[in-house]
């Protein structure tokens, strides 16, 4: 009987072997893959912290340029002025930010403060027009002519 365990033993020591690491292995794996998802998700996070505060900010600046054309009337307000302002303004307020970044930030800024605005500038049938513009009234002493 001693002879059989003696000639086993080191056969199933090598099977018990081959097995534990087999099994460390798989393990590893995964912890691995874990821990790279949770690095994943809290470097998403921070990337949405980050873009939420960059969001705010060209909130703010986005009111600030608004205010600036509203209280300087010597300043005739286009499209670039107001988007050159605003590009001075966030590259003020966050050093380092990049011409695409401030694009990006303007236009997601721009859709959402011009949300409501389509009912402003929907097209208006012809007929309806007409009927505005009949309806409407001028005192007489606002109406000029020309000769």
């Amino acid at each position: 009987m001693n002879e059989i365990i003696n000639a086993v033993q080191p056969a199933v020591a090598s099977a018990a072997t081959l097995i534990l690491t087999a099994v460390i292995s798989a393990v590893g794996a995964k912890l691995v893959a874990l821990i790279n998802r949770r690095k994943e998700k809290v470097v998403a996070e921070i990337g949405a912290a980050e873009y939420n505060r960059k969001l705010g900010i060209a909130k703010q600046v986005w009111g600030a340029v608004d205010e600036y054309f509203r209280i300087t009337p010597n300043v005739q307000k286009t499209v670039d002025t107001a988007s050159g302002k605003f590009a001075e303004m966030m590259c003020k307020a966050l050093p380092g930010i990049t011409t695409d970044e401030i694009k990006q930030m303007q236009a997601v800024v721009a859709g959402e403060v011009n949300a409501g605005r389509a009912a402003l500038t929907a097209t208006v049938p012809e007929q309806d027009v007409v009927a505005t513009a009949e309806a409407v009234t001028l005192p007489a002493d606002t109406v000029t002519t020309t000769a």
